[in-house]
């Protein structure tokens, strides 16, 4: 948890479970409202939601994984789940009587939009945490996800008994329910949240100058990576002297540990000459 950047995808991570989980509980309730009476239909309609929640995911991740664009790809989601709870929420509020089709899209919109932020908050706490345990840091992040919902469903619960005027003198029972606003709330002040993060991506960073994927960086790459010509001496014996006070068990190769150490070893004398 003292890990910097930990902390901001965490909170979305947590925030994204809650929000997924809350609308599970109240699907329901929802389509009865929207004019759906066959039970078989809203249960179809609560799967749905399920697969959207898994193909956006799917797709989210999958263009995150690529780009690393976390940070742009989460506050996107966020500002769609805020746009979207409260559609679903004023329209509701309003007595809106919204197209049944229209309420549907909103379901699947809402899990396509909060669902991808837990892969995509798990895979950037890993990147922000490495080299720690990759299975602890998804761990801390589903037992406070799972800790969280439990006390947000309840609450959430509890927060529908009452209305909150919106817009007032615009007609008549103009109002959002109190769940709808403990959500939106909650997403609204994560992003905020999100919007500070400027952590380094650690394991990227070691990803990118392992150049052929094996797992550890040897002298060819670094120099590579440092820009260095053939007859550019002066930068090869640079990287050369770096190459050996971080390949410290003299294999021949930067492990993931050893250059994580060296990260840090450097890091603080560099400090100190600050």
């Amino acid at each position: 948890l003292n890990t910097p950047g930990f902390l901001a995808p965490l909170a979305a991570f947590v925030a994204s479970i809650g929000v997924t989980n809350v609308v599970s509980a109240f699907t329901s309730e929802t389509m009865h409202r929207a004019g759906f009476t066959r039970e078989l239909v809203v249960d179809e309609i609560g799967a749905g939601f399920q697969v959207a929640i898994m193909v956006g995911g799917i797709l989210l991740g999958g263009y995150v994984d690529k780009t690393k664009q976390f940070k742009a790809a989460t506050l996107a989601c966020f500002l769609v789940t805020i746009s979207t709870l409260g559609m679903l929420g004023i329209a509701e509020g309003y007595d809106i009587n919204m197209p049944q089709w229209v309420v549907v899209a909103g379901i699947l919109t809402l899990g396509a939009a909060a669902g991808p932020v837990q892969p995509i908050s798990a895979e950037l706490a890993v990147e922000v945490s490495y080299p720690c345990d990759e299975a602890a840091v998804e761990a801390t992040q589903q037992l406070c996800g799972n800790a969280f919902s439990a006390l947000l469903v309840p609450l959430c619960v509890a927060a529908s008994a009452f209305d909150f005027s919106v817009f007032p003198g615009i007609g008549p029972d103009e109002d959002i329910r109190g769940d709808t606003v403990v959500l939106m709330a909650m997403v609204a002040a994560v992003t905020l949240i999100f919007t500070t993060f400027k952590a380094e991506l650690k394991r990227d960073s070691f990803d990118k100058l392992d150049a052929d994927g094996s797992g550890g960086i040897d002298a060819g790459e670094l120099k590579m990576a440092l820009g260095c010509v053939d007859d550019d001496i002066a930068c090869a014996e640079d990287a050369l002297s770096m190459f050996e006070r971080a390949d410290t068990d003299g294999d021949g190769v930067i492990s993931k540990a050893e250059y994580e150490r060296f990260r840090k070893t450097e890091s603080g004398e560099k400090g100190k000459r600050e």
